[in-house]
This record gives structure tokens, sequence and C-alpha cells, in this order.
């Protein structure tokens, strides 16, 4: 029996909240009743058939408790998958009889039911595992499979265990059974993995002697551990040169072309905004 995991989201909101006032009269007893994933960032979200457990908790009635819709009362896809997870980028990772495939916003399943394991979809690709032991290659949205530069070498699958996650319904605490969804994702035109990137082409381009932490809007985060002990932060451009030095504390990543860093002493850190090229635009007071 494969070992359980509690991974818990940290909620904001007591359990007794709800969406709206007019949710407030609504309950789940002894019967069957419709749980919305409001928190889902997608427009399209996670309805789920519940019930509620012995300690007043909800969780799925079962197998085929996950549809998806706009609101409890507009369902556009039935329930019909032991697992959904939540829409990204217009896909969403689902799940029946432990097989996973992908569907688009209209409930057609464009990636057939076929892996163990799989990522989120970015940019048209979806990394996947068939047993679940090592990352098998990419798969894109008309279902076809492509291997990985073997540059790259082996991409273990870190986590095939069975989880338990805990949500937050429009009716209260929700736990369920869960898939930890593959980390590795493309981001204009570059994935990183194994400390190496791939372009969309799925061949090796670069590495680099600093850790590349992940790569977002075109900049690729890295990082070094210092004399000091302390982690710093810089990026490499698309072409893996080095466009900011690995100086700062911390770096956010970049949105519209500026990314947040600090520098200085960390127990009192200075703020700065810098650019794609690591001048600094402003020091944040």
């Amino acid at each position: 029996m494969k070992k359980l995991i509690l991974r818990t989201l940290v909620l904001f909101f007591s359990p007794l909240m709800l969406l709206s006032q007019n949710h407030s009269s609504q309950s789940c007893n002894r019967d069957t009743c419709v749980a919305f994933m409001y928190r889902d960032q997608a427009t399209l979200k996670r309805i789920v058939l519940v019930k509620y457990s012995s300690n007043k908790i909800l969780i799925p009635i079962g197998e085929k408790s996950y549809g998806y819709g706009t609101s409890e009362e507009n369902v556009i896809i039935p329930a019909r998958y032991d697992i959904g997870k939540p829409f990204c980028n217009g896909y969403a990772v689902v799940s029946i009889n432990k097989k996973l495939g992908i569907i688009d916003s209209l409930g057609k399943l464009i990636v057939p039911l076929k892996y163990t394991s799989l990522s989120d979809v970015h940019e048209g690709f979806a990394f996947f595992s068939r047993k679940g032991d090592l990352v098998d290659g990419v798969v894109d949205m008309n279902g076809k499979e492509y291997s990985v530069d073997p540059l790259i070498g082996a991409l273990p699958v870190k986590t095939n265990q069975s989880v338990i996650t805990s949500e937050y319904s429009d009716k209260g605490s929700f736990i369920h059974d869960d898939i930890i969804l593959l980390p590795y994702k493309f981001s204009e035109g570059l994935a990183v993995l194994n400390n190496k990137v791939i372009n969309t082409d799925f061949k090796y381009v670069f590495t680099s002697t600093y850790k590349i932490e992940d790569c977002i809007n075109g900049m690729l985060r890295v990082s070094w551990k210092s004399s000091t002990g302390n982690t710093l932060y810089g990026f490499l451009n698309k072409d893996g040169v080095l466009a900011v030095k690995p100086i700062y504390l911390s770096a956010e990543n970049f949105v519209d072309g500026k990314s947040m860093v600090t520098s200085g002493n960390p127990i009192n850190p200075v703020k700065k905004i810098i650019d794609k090229k690591g001048v600094i635009l402003k020091i944040v007071e």
C-alpha cells in the first residue's frame, strides 16, 4: 500500500464561510450534493459530487465525481472523472481508473487516458510518463508524442505516491485523493530539465554553472551558494547569457520586463526594481 501524503493548503477563510448567502442555507447531509471549487484560477472550475464524511469534512462520493462548470447550476462538463485537476491555459489533466489524459474546455479528450504522470499544458505541450518512474517525453495537443534529447539524461518522476489534498469549496473544507503533476513546463519556447535547457524541438540548447531554478517570461532564474552560506540569485537570458549577476538575496520572476530583487543585509534587505539587463530602475522604500 502506497504511503499517503497529506498536502494541506493554507486556508485564509474559516471552514464555516460560504461563497454567498445563497449557499449558506445549502448543506450536504446523507445525500449527495455539489461542491463548487471557486478558488480555481480559470473561469471553468471544478464541480465535485460530494458527501460529508464522519468528521464533517466533504469528500467525493466515489469514482466519476469530477466535472467542470462556471457555477453549481451551470455544468459545462458533467461529472465523469475520478480526479480532475484545475484548468490551466485552456486544458485540464483528468484521471479515470488511475490513467491520466487531457481535456479541453469543451470536455473533449484530446490526449488519451493512458499516462501514469502528466504535467499541466504550457505552450501546447505536456510532459508525460507512461509507467511513473521516468519522464518519457512530451505530448502535444493532438496526442502526438516526442522524445527529449538524450543529452538531457534521465528525468525521474519524483512523486508517484497517493496523495490526499485539503482544499476549500463553497460548502467548506474538502478532502480528496489527488495526483501531483509533473513540474516541467515551457516558457517562451524553453524548458528547464536536469539543470539543462531544451527548446520546443526538444533539443538541448545550453546549461549553466549556476543552478537553473526556472524559466518564466523568457528569463531563467539561477542561484548559487556563497561563501557566507547565503543563496544568491540572478538571471540568464534566453540565449543562456548571464544578464543579471547572481548577487541578490532574492529575485522574483520578471513581469512586464521588471523584477523585484533584494540585496544588502539579510536582516534588513534593500528592495529594488531591475530590468532584464540588471539596471536598477527604482529603490523601494
